[in-house]
């Protein structure tokens, strides 16, 4: 398959921090998506699977057009939080994500640090059936057909569990 250009859709970033470190979300829409439904509809996801994660204090949220390099600030309506607990540093290092894939087979990932558990089961999935938390997430992932598109500017269909793990790159870097 040949690469896509990283540029080819309309991109909000939300910057955050947790555990002592900034990160940064990503989610791929339709262009003229305003900055009030991009807030609506992170805020949902973040509200779907607050309960699995240490406190998540936003504070920025960046719009970038297709075609640019270039994100600019844009309005942030949505919580300043969402999860609880001050999390130990090293806990910035945890995640989980979601993975879809839309008809061409082009894979789309939303991806949030600072997990409170990462080895639920010891398999470092957990499964729409075996948490409600992580089918709501999935439907709100699922909820508006104009937002968190593949970078081919496709609808993807979400796989029905979310992985959990530690990222190799935040736990070489907290070392």
């Amino acid at each position: 398959m040949p690469s896509i250009d990283p540029t080819n859709t309309a991109v909000y970033f939300l910057d955050y921090t947790t555990c002592g470190e900034q990160h940064t979300m990503q989610m791929r829409c339709e262009p003229t998506t305003t900055d009030s439904d991009a807030s609506g509809t992170i805020g949902a996801f973040l509200t779907a699977i607050s309960s699995n994660l240490y406190e998540l204090t936003v504070y920025a949220l960046r719009f970038r057009q297709a075609g640019s390099h270039t994100s600019l600030p844009a309005v942030w309506s949505g919580a300043a939080t969402y999860g609880s607990g001050a999390g130990a540093h090293a806990f910035t290092a945890n995640y989980i994500d979601f993975v879809g894939r839309d008809t061409d087979g082009v894979r789309v990932r939303v991806e949030v640090f600072g997990a409170t558990n990462v080895t639920l089961g010891g398999d470092y999935r957990i499964s729409g059936s075996e948490s409600t938390i992580i089918g709501d997430a999935i439907a709100e992932l699922t909820s508006d057909a104009n937002m968190f598109w593949t970078v081919a500017g496709n609808v993807p269909v979400w796989n029905n569990y979310a992985n959990i793990g530690v990222n190799a790159y935040w736990r070489n870097k907290i070392r």
